[in-house]
């Protein structure tokens, strides 16, 4: 900043001085010119007029009236500081001022006088031609022209000293602004240096990863084929296991099923009440394993079977699930507005509320039980509420119940095996979707039903 200020700045200022200087020096003479001009033009006017009235008088010698003439014209005028008559050749003298004096009586004609505190003007009086019968003369002061170059100069050199401090202060807060940006641009080029360096390092490192990315993708590309290899044998397997379980299980269930009923049918009077109870009990134990092979089998094939879409009136899905299970008259179903349409599988969306309302009903143990059903939007999902009155869900097993074969109480609920929430959850989340559960023990419990609307 010092070597700039040195080299540019101060040098700067002081040829502007100068022009400054030069400039007010140019104003104050070309002003003094002016006002020399108008005080001349004006002292040889009052000459002339100072001549013409005062020719008569000299002729008569009338003193009187030549120094009421010489003060009329000194006073009339602040720039005339003084006036004079020569008369007589030189023998009396009439004067506004003592001190008065004609240089030379011997001129001839008007002649000006450049002295250092006035203008002089003086000029003779003929009667006739080469009778010369006086000299009048008239002294123009210079005070005016040094109190208006005093003011004037006083003034530019007061402007002059602002402009100076104004330019002063324009160019030293220009140089602190350039400095700034100077410093900024020498800062910016020392960061983009750096993150030019920064940039050279990443690029190795990216060379770099870039040679181990290709070798992780060839890794990954392999696992990934003998993953697939892996998921199809695994899928075949499971094929199989879903042939081998509808098949080669249920077989010997139909079996002893077939055998119970023979029992019964033959052996029906002999057995007491102990042995009926066993038999009993067999039955409903080969039911419940149909109904988890059946229920396993459904659960494999949800993510393996492609369904067809088409649009579902939900109206009617709800009303044909209320008609297939036959509540008796202390359930009430309260559809509190009307459902909308979507394009889903019917089949899947008919098994989800069937297990949903079944869940609703089952699990219920007031005198009036309702089940009623409402619906609302997100942003991104139609969400659809089953709520009950029902016995409802204590907090820590509200998402055990989504698990498979896992079920509230058995010794409350013997006959359940965990599975109707699974599947309609598992299915839910197959369309991108989600079940929440909402319960307050003794109250009720709400099922939340959240489907894409991306999908409907």
């Amino acid at each position: 900043m010092t070597s700039l200020q040195q080299k540019y700045i101060i040098p700067f200022l002081l040829v502007l001085s100068g022009l400054a200087s030069i400039y007010i020096f140019f104003i104050l003479n070309q002003h003094t010119n002016l006002l020399k001009d108008e005080l001349k033009r004006k002292g040889i006017a009052v000459l002339e007029n100072f001549t013409a009235a005062s020719e008569v008088d000299i002729l008569l010698q009338d003193e009187d009236r030549l120094i009421a003439l010489i003060n009329e014209v000194t006073q009339k005028d602040d720039d005339i500081d003084a006036a004079g008559i020569y008369i007589n050749d030189n023998e009396e003298l009439l004067s506004s001022d003592t001190i008065f004096q004609f240089p030379s009586i011997s001129l001839r004609k008007l002649t000006e006088y450049d002295l250092s505190n006035n203008f002089l003007f003086v000029q003779p009086i003929e009667d006739q031609p080469g009778n010369i019968i006086g000299i009048v003369g008239v002294s123009v002061s210079k005070a005016r022209i040094d109190t208006i170059l005093y003011n004037t100069g006083l003034r530019l050199i007061l402007i002059g000293v602002l402009s100076f401090s104004l330019v002063g202060y324009f160019v030293s807060f220009l140089t602190k602004r350039l400095k700034i940006l100077v410093d900024n641009a020498i800062e910016e080029a020392k960061q983009i240096e750096e993150a030019y360096a920064e940039l050279q390092n990443l690029q190795g490192e990216l060379e770099v990863t870039n040679v181990y990315l290709e070798e992780r993708v060839k890794v990954r590309t392999e696992e990934l084929n003998n993953a697939n290899t892996e998921f199809q044998t695994a899928n075949g397997e499971l094929k199989e296991f879903a042939y081998i379980v509808s098949h080669d299980l249920k077989a010997p269930l139909r079996a002893i099923d077939s055998l119970t009923k023979w029992i019964v049918e033959d052996y029906e009077e002999g057995l007491d009440e102990e042995g009926k109870s066993l038999i009993k009990t067999l039955k409903e134990r080969v039911t419940t394993m149909n109904k988890l092979i059946d229920g396993v089998l459904q659960y494999s094939r949800i993510s393996r079977t492609k369904v067809q879409r088409e649009n579902v009136d939900l109206n009617e899905i709800i009303e044909y699930v209320w008609a297939l299970l036959k509540p008796n008259e202390s359930y009430q179903l309260i559809i509190k507005k009307e459902l909308p349409t979507i394009h889903i599988s019917y089949d899947k969306i008919q098994d989800v509320f069937l297990k949903v309302i079944e869940n609703a009903i089952r699990f219920n143990d007031k005198t009036e039980r309702l089940v009623s059903i409402d619906w609302s939007e997100s942003q991104d999902f139609l969400n659809i509420m089953v709520e009950d009155n029902g016995i409802g869900i204590v907090e820590k097993e509200q998402q055990e119940i989504f698990k498979i074969f896992r079920t509230l109480d058995k010794k409350v609920f013997p006959n359940q095996i965990g599975l109707g929430l699974t599947l309609a959850k598992r299915i839910i989340e197959h369309y991108g979707g989600d079940i929440h559960v909402s319960s307050t023990p003794a109250i009720g419990t709400t099922f939340t039903l959240s489907i894409p609307k991306q999908d409907l």
